[in-house]
């Protein structure tokens, strides 16, 4: 399909804009985004055209929304793009516009909001390694998760001075060799997997509950994409190292947690897909370990309860693949021991 974007106004030259779908690949461009203070320069690499949201009225200026994701970003305290040229700003007059389609003019609209969109998704869920292991020795094992490498990775971020954002995910034999430690030194166990956000802008290391979705698509496919949560998660239940396999050195397995903006969606009423995939995930992690581990969720202090007098967590909680309900909850400095007996007695 061809859409065509018309322009003429007696104070700017007329000019057209040609938007075509169907092609089989889609152009990507850097950008760097540069905050001088600090100084950090943000030089986002492999961005590609999301959607594009044309939004035209009666009154006022058109306005166009560009939604652009991009595959990997690197930190730099000086810029890598140079000077920028200034662009002379052209406003769009929607009063003498046209809108075209395939060369037919649709006639008499006043007021439309046009939302053109390549389909693209997000990669929630990497591996992350600190540094890439070029001329370095690591011992007793190479870094490796899930059939990742320090070369195939993601590489952990680093601010301006040079220090990173978040360490590296620990190794698949590492965990399996603690997890084992620990119980030989007759602890019990539960292996607790975080999703982190590995970025500087326009906010640093932002928290995993502010991962909010606009449609259940976007739930979907955070959950099942073929990097999404659940191939994370199924990743550890299935883990199987040098002949020893993770569930056979932990006690409880915990699904994550904190995942409050995902949770709490509710695009119809009564109706919380996120919940569903946790439990249908809690499903597939259960079959996994067997009836020997537990298997819960930490839902945030904020995500337990309700939204809009739905308990929403109630078909996760109730759902027989879930042996324990979780609540995440932070202690203070104090005795922690004493403040989570008296908190729990208030309630």
């Amino acid at each position: 399909m061809k859409l065509a974007v018309h322009n003429r106004c007696s104070d700017f030259d007329s000019y057209n804009h040609v938007y075509i779908s169907g092609a089989a690949t889609i152009p990507s461009f850097t950008a760097e985004v540069g905050h001088l203070n600090v100084p950090a320069y943000a030089l986002n690499t492999g961005n590609m055209l999301e959607s594009m949201a044309l939004d035209f009225q009666r009154t006022g200026g058109a306005k166009a929304t560009l939604k652009i994701m991009g595959q990997g970003e690197v930190i730099n305290t000086t810029s890598q793009g140079g000077t920028p040229t200034t662009r002379l700003y052209k406003p769009f007059s929607q009063f003498n516009g046209s809108i075209m389609r395939n060369g037919v003019a649709l006639a008499n609209v006043t007021g439309a909001k046009l939302t053109y969109s390549n389909g693209l998704q997000s990669v929630p869920n990497k591996p992350a390694a600190e540094f890439d292991g070029t001329g370095a020795a690591v011992s007793p094992d190479e870094w490796s998760v899930a059939g990742y490498s320090r070369a195939t990775a993601h590489q952990i971020l680093t601010f301006g001075d040079g220090s990173p954002t978040f360490g590296g995910t620990p190794t698949d034999s590492s965990i399996v060799r603690l997890c084992q430690e620990l119980k030989n030194r007759g602890f019990k166990v539960i292996f607790y997997p975080q999703l982190q956000i590995d970025t500087i802008t326009p906010q640093a290391k932002p928290w995993r509950g502010h991962i909010t979705p606009t449609a259940t698509s976007d739930v979907t496919a955070f959950f099942t994409s073929s990097t999404g949560y659940n191939n994370f998660i199924t990743h550890y239940a299935n883990l199987v190292v040098g002949g020893t396999a993770l569930k056979s050195v932990i006690d409880a397995f915990m699904l994550g947690s904190e995942l409050v903006g995902l949770t709490n969606y509710m695009p119809t009423s009564g109706v919380f897909p996120a919940v569903t995939q946790l439990a249908s995930l809690a499903a597939t992690v259960k079959t996994a370990v067997g009836a020997g581990v537990k298997v819960t969720y930490g839902a945030d202090w904020s995500e337990y309860h309700s939204v809009n007098g739905w308990y929403h967590l109630d078909a996760l909680w109730s759902n027989s693949n879930i042996d324990v309900v979780g609540i995440v909850r932070r202690l203070g400095d104090g005795d922690a021991a004493n403040e989570l007996r008296r908190d729990w007695e208030r309630k």
